[in-house]
Formats: C-alpha cells, structure tokens, sequence
C-alpha cells in the first residue's frame, strides 16, 4: 500500500458491492468495517473515500444481494 491508495483503486463501488455481497452470502452478516484511511493517507483522500463510502457503496449493500435478488430483513451497516 501507499499514502495514495483510495477506494477507486480497488473498484468502482458497484463492483466492490458485488464482492462484499459474494464474500458474505449465505451468512448472517448484518454490518461491514471498511477503513476509509490507512496511514499516511492525505486527509483530501481519506474524506473522498468516506464520501464515496456512505453515498455510494451503503446504498448498495443496504439493498442487499444483487446475485439473487433477495434483500435481508435489515439493510447491511456500513461503517467506515
């Protein structure tokens, strides 16, 4: 990792929703930690990826799977 690291390196939103969403399937996964910041971090890329966080990537995983189109009876909490 670098100080320049971001979310947009790792995927777009949709894909990384898609990848939670497969990795936790099946199991009673009702919240997720995300780390919006790794050390050294530049402050302007830490409140990007939380941004990006709570307006882009929780609304995805609050609607549940994508795969079969069954939502859980909570949406799924992010904190980042």
């Amino acid at each position: 990792w670098s100080s320049d690291v971001c979310s947009s390196d790792l995927g777009t939103p949709e894909q990384l929703a898609e990848v939670i969403q497969a990795y936790t399937a099946g199991a009673p996964v009702r919240t997720v930690f995300l780390w919006a910041s790794i050390g050294g971090m530049s402050d302007d890329v830490v409140m990007r990826n939380i941004h990006t966080i709570c307006t882009r990537l929780a609304p995805l995983l609050g609607r549940g799977s994508t795969a079969d189109n069954q939502s859980p009876s909570k949406p799924m909490l992010v904190v980042s």
